[in-house]
């Protein structure tokens, strides 16, 4: 919720406590960065059946080769691990939830669903409701609470 504001924008009940947490420098800067142009070039060499998710503010993307299924969330201690560990990306502070949503590839094309995740799934900017899959395209933007991720498949795909 802004500053000031006296409402949970969720659900509209009232604010009962205030916590301010500062934000580290490096996650400021990836917040207020300008967002790759989707469908621009992927950032590496991508085959059938290869994915490429690029962060903002990330030196290098997460390619997946030929994973049928990948979860994508943050590690906990103790806890089943996600595929992906988004940790690295100020995933707990950006509201990412341990196993927050699932690609799977089928026949060398891919779809995204929520894993009924604390604070939600989009894709590009629409709410996805929990255990539903979703194509993915080329230069599709996934928002998973407040991290975004940009979607790149090879040429064709």
């Amino acid at each position: 919720n802004p500053p000031g504001t006296d409402r949970c924008a969720p659900g509209g009940g009232p604010v009962s406590a205030r916590t301010t947490l500062s934000v580290p420098e490096e996650l400021r800067q990836v917040l207020t960065e300008p967002p790759p142009i989707p469908g621009s070039n992927p950032p590496v060499a991508l085959q059938r059946g290869d994915l490429a998710l690029s962060i903002p503010g990330s030196p290098a993307p997460i390619v997946l080769r030929g994973e049928a299924e990948v979860v994508l969330g943050r590690l906990a201690p103790g806890e089943n691990s996600p595929t992906v560990d988004l940790a690295p990306h100020h995933a707990h502070l950006l509201g990412v939830s341990r196993r927050h949503a699932l690609l799977r590839s089928a026949g060398g094309r891919y779809s995204l669903q929520d894993l009924g995740s604390s604070n939600g799934t989009w894709l590009n900017e629409q709410k996805l409701p929990p255990h539903t899959p979703y194509p993915l395209r080329d230069g599709d933007q996934i928002r998973l609470a407040q991290l975004v991720l940009y979607v790149h498949l090879p040429r064709g795909s």
